[in-house]
């Protein structure tokens, strides 16, 4: 039996609880910027990751966006048009407009463990922005706000995201 099993099996015997995203997270909305400008103010080793839709990301100096819109904790950026994806930043971040983001608001969570779950439900959620338009899928607020995740205690999610990291980094050193 595992690690995770034994903790599991431990500390809850009468299942896990689930409970919806918004509310053991806390919803940001991102900035007002343009692809154009993301490339205009992207530098090398600047301390601030804006994230765009796909896998564009600029990194900006302080100032270069506006401080209410800068994020200083770990987060999970949630990329709802097009391409529905995710991304966990523990640097200061932010994000264009159209796109949102998840912190903890204090419960006994690792958001690393709901960043990893989120991404195994990525292909559902891709699935639904597709019912929903015609022409590029698109998630609302509401469709991520009230998606439940499964919440076991926090040593079980601890454990679950140190082996996912480790597994993770073997695959980055192939």
């Amino acid at each position: 039996m595992s690690k995770i099993e034994q903790l599991i099996k431990k500390l809850c015997p009468k299942g896990v609880e689930w409970r919806p995203l918004g509310e053991v997270c806390k919803r940001h909305h991102g900035t007002a910027i343009t692809a154009g400008k993301m490339a205009a103010l992207n530098k090398e080793g600047a301390p601030i990751r804006v994230f765009a839709a796909g896998n564009t990301i600029a990194d900006v100096n302080e100032g270069d966006i506006p401080e209410k819109d800068v994020i200083r904790e770990p987060g999970i950026v949630v990329k709802a048009r097009g391409y529905i994806g995710f991304a966990y930043c523990e640097r200061p971040f932010s994000h264009k407009g159209e796109l949102w983001s998840y912190t903890a608001k204090g419960l006994p969570v690792n958001l690393k463990y709901l960043y990893y779950y989120l991404l195994t439900q990525a292909k559902q959620l891709h699935i639904l922005a597709r019912s929903k338009s015609v022409k590029l899928p698109q998630l609302s607020t509401g469709d991520t706000d009230n998606l439940f995740v499964p919440l076991p205690p926090r040593p079980v999610q601890d454990e679950i995201v140190k082996a996912l990291d480790a597994m993770d980094a073997a695959v980055k050193a192939l």
